[in-house]
């Protein structure tokens, strides 16, 4: 289920974070047909590298940019 979460970088990663809502149809997929399931708001992170990837859960932006400056506290968040 998902995919495969890439976090190469270390906590002082100062570099720019791209934070995106991934929308989810009535089956739980993404539009690529990845299975996400149900549940709270879905949000994609990745830097331009792809040596951080992965997906969240928060109950909207403010929560899911809340978590990943937890991770990565020196990083830029972008749309």
């Amino acid at each position: 289920m998902g995919r495969r979460s890439v976090l190469e970088e270390d906590k002082d990663y100062s570099g720019v974070l791209f934070l995106q809502y991934v929308r989810l149809n009535s089956g739980g997929y993404d539009k690529n047909g990845t299975y996400f399931g149900h549940g709270s708001r879905l949000y994609w992170c990745a830097n331009e590298t792809g040596t951080i990837d992965f997906m969240l859960r928060a109950s909207d932006r403010a929560d899911a940019r809340e978590q990943l400056l937890k991770e990565f506290p020196k990083a830029k968040v972008r749309r």
